[in-house]
């Protein structure tokens, strides 16, 4: 009775190991203010949290910046190329009128520090007008940059940047207005979201994609 009940018991455990393991390249999903969200891309998206500040441009007009600190670490075996690109300007929906709100990113210098110094924001309009990534991640490294957002101050209509995601994984968010209109020509398992926290409400844009240079076909 006793031999019966260890093995019943180291069946039910070799189980539970085996269901605990991924496959190669198959990322975890966390959730809370730090997310990791992947997919079997070999990609880790690390989203941190949302932090705020107020900027005025060379003309005198207030703005709210606001922006996230994310992480990208490639932990799988080949490189990855990773593009990310926003539109100049982005609309408010209909019922706030006819402003706009930019979407950008920033350097490393951003997510590393919560202290914003005088440089930092002298060379902030440089990254305003490129709205641009294109870079490579080799196995094991890291890409670190933050995201944000520019709109008019005040307003009672706010944008906060959310978390950068892999669209594959957009059910996590199936509660958000979708403006993702992916782009035929990309495989949606590659494609890029951002997600927006839009006038209190959650939405998804389209930021960009991932490919895999040296992967043979």
């Amino acid at each position: 009775m006793m031999f019966r009940t260890i093995v019943g018991f180291l069946i039910v455990l070799v189980g539970c190991s085996g269901n605990q393991q991924t496959s190669k390249g198959e990322l975890q999903i966390e959730n809370g203010p730090n997310q990791h969200l992947g997919s079997k891309s070999g990609l880790l998206i690390d989203n941190g949290i949302n932090r705020g500040t107020s900027y005025t441009d060379s003309l005198g007009t207030d703005y709210n910046l606001r922006y996230i600190p994310i992480t990208i670490t490639n932990d799988s075996t080949i490189p990855v190329h990773l593009q990310i690109a926003f539109s100049k300007e982005y609309d408010y929906p209909a019922a706030y009128g006819d402003e706009k709100f930019r979407v950008f990113l920033l350097p490393k210098e951003w997510a590393d520090t919560i202290t914003i110094t005088n440089s930092m924001f002298d060379e902030l309009k440089n990254y305003i007008d490129r709205p641009l990534l294109n870079e490579t991640i080799e196995p094991g490294e890291k890409c670190v940059v933050a995201i944000g957002t520019l709109y008019s101050r005040p307003t009672n209509c706010g944008v906060l940047p959310n978390a950068l995601f892999l669209q594959n994984k957009g059910d996590l968010y199936h509660e958000c207005d979708g403006l993702i209109n992916q782009d035929k020509s990309t495989n949606s398992q590659l494609a890029l979201g951002l997600k927006l926290d839009l006038c209190g409400r959650c939405t998804l844009i389209p930021c960009g994609q991932i490919s895999y240079p040296e992967r043979l076909d």
